[in-house]
């Protein structure tokens, strides 16, 4: 999570290719490099506390969520079809 940045910037195209999710560009957290925190309204995290980041929407969550299996569709596992059409 950076607090500047965009889809093009340095962390957004790192964590890409790394396979992690990021959120770049989160203007609205406070980051306070001496005390190795940063908050957002009320709510501080502090370095070493665990958060989850949801690449997809952009929410940070406090904590670690669980993870969801992903399904695999049906219309999804024909790929050797989908492949023969390019």
């Amino acid at each position: 999570m950076t607090q500047k940045g965009g889809l093009t910037s340095h962390a957004a195209i790192v964590t890409r290719a790394m396979g992690k999710a990021c959120v770049c560009g989160a203007e609205t957290i406070n980051v306070d490099m001496k005390k190795k925190q940063f908050s957002v309204g009320k709510t501080v995290v502090k370095q070493g506390d665990e958060i989850t980041i949801d690449g997809s929407t952009g929410n940070i969550y406090l904590g670690i969520l669980p993870l969801v299996e992903v399904a695999v569709v049906q219309e999804m596992d024909k790929t050797d079809e989908l492949v023969q059409w390019v």
